[in-house]
């Protein structure tokens, strides 16, 4: 009997493709949104946590002149990495004024093939984020914020060209 019930909607989605010209399309459209809204919930989520991180770190120093570097190193990865987020959060993104009929298989291949970019750059981040975090020397804490910013001006040029492509 469940399965019955599992088949209808199913049954009715095929129906309504046939009988209403564009659904289909609007039906994926709504898929599409969803999704690209799902993941930059989800790397923004993950950009927020590394910040928090960093700010545990940088309440373990003093406010001293011996510190104060190692201070300035981990304020500006985490201004950083805030850009990041904020950049994620507000670049273009599929909604439903795009021109879906426009947005066929290869672009919707390309958004797929930015959002994984998007997401498994943040997480090989996350290992030089936890190497900073444990750096006890500031020449490390300095070579490891280098690595971030570069980092950072990868994924901002790869969130514009996503923003281009939509």
């Amino acid at each position: 009997m469940q399965d019955n019930k599992e088949q209808q909607p199913v049954f009715i989605e095929k129906a309504l493709q046939q009988i209403i010209p564009g659904y289909k399309g609007y039906s994926e459209a709504g898929h599409i949104i969803e999704a690209d809204k799902k993941i930059r919930e989800h790397i923004i989520a993950g950009l927020d946590e590394m910040r928090s991180r960093i700010d545990a770190r940088k309440k373990e120093f003093s406010v001293s002149l011996q510190t104060a570097d190692s201070l300035s190193i981990l304020e500006s990865v985490t201004a950083s990495l805030k850009t990041v987020s904020e950049a994620l959060r507000y670049a273009p993104a599929a909604s439903a004024g795009f021109d879906f009929s426009s947005f066929d298989a290869s672009k919707c291949d390309k958004l797929k093939a930015y959002d994984e970019y998007l997401y498994f750059s943040m997480q090989e981040i996350k290992s030089v984020i936890d190497s900073l975090c444990a750096s006890k020397d500031q020449a490390d804490m300095k070579a490891h914020a280098a690595k971030i910013g570069q980092w950072v001006e990868k994924y901002l040029s790869q969130i514009k060209s996503r923003g281009r492509m939509l």
